[in-house]
């Protein structure tokens, strides 16, 4: 059986607070990276800011961002794999990501007395040229897709098997799908960049604290529950542990 190796596209922890923060620009992104912001943006939306971000190189073909959306108090930490070509074993994106989620919780002690939720993600895909190799990948590797035929365009598959954690209701969701990337890669005939459109199976694992939940959370310890889960299903290679 061949292991699958992913590509990594982001890690990524978001918090919900219950308040607006008092966000400090730059200074944030500093106490995790270490590094100074190399570029910050803002996105809007009929004239109103709607998003502001912060990039940080982390190092060669590897981003951290901090997205901040004010008007909904929420803050998305992400680890950006945009440029990076490699691709991973299971054991190495374990490793990465109890690294990234270590960092963050550098952050934590200026914000724990207003997050009332907390989701961690991992994105990852696999790019694919030819389908039914691409499908009899999946087949021999994920259980719950065995019964697919040989035409990507039939996999999507999404599922939640939530847990109760401090009497808080904690969803545990893996999802894969088929997407479309763009690939750009030097025409050799013309010498200048040529851009594709490539298939993608995409894999996303969201463990996070349900919606319905109002109050301030032990954030260290729902992230690490958190942490935990998302670790166990790659530990499991893309499937629930129990």
């Amino acid at each position: 059986m061949t292991e699958l190796k992913w590509k990594i596209d982001t890690i990524r922890t978001v918090l919900f607070s219950n308040e607006k923060l008092k966000f400090k620009k730059k200074e944030w992104s500093k106490i995790i990276t270490g590094q100074d912001v190399f570029n910050e943006m803002t996105q809007e939306e009929n004239g109103k800011i709607t998003q502001y971000i912060e990039m940080t190189n982390i190092e060669l073909n590897k981003q951290f961002n901090l997205v901040y959306v004010e008007e909904q108090n929420v803050l998305d930490l992400q680890l950006v794999f945009q440029h990076d070509q490699y691709t991973y074993s299971y054991d190495e994106i374990i490793e990465i990501t109890k690294n990234f989620f270590e960092k963050n919780k550098k952050l934590f002690s200026v914000l724990r007395s207003s997050i009332i939720r907390i989701g961690n993600v991992v994105e990852l895909s696999i790019a694919i040229d030819d389908e039914k190799s691409g499908c009899n990948l999946l087949k021999n590797n994920i259980p719950s897709l065995t019964a697919i035929g040989n035409d990507l365009d039939e996999i999507s598959f999404r599922t939640n098997k939530s847990y109760i954690y401090k009497n808080v209701k904690v969803n545990r969701v893996i999802q894969y799908a088929i997407g479309q990337k763009m690939t750009v890669a030097i025409d050799p005939k013309m010498g200048i960049p040529k851009a594709n459109l490539q298939k993608h199976i995409l894999m996303n694992i969201d463990v996070n604290t349900d919606a319905s939940h109002r109050n301030v959370l032990d954030l260290e310890e729902f992230n690490l529950s958190s942490q935990d889960a998302i670790l166990d299903i790659l530990k499991n290679r893309g499937v629930y542990a129990n």
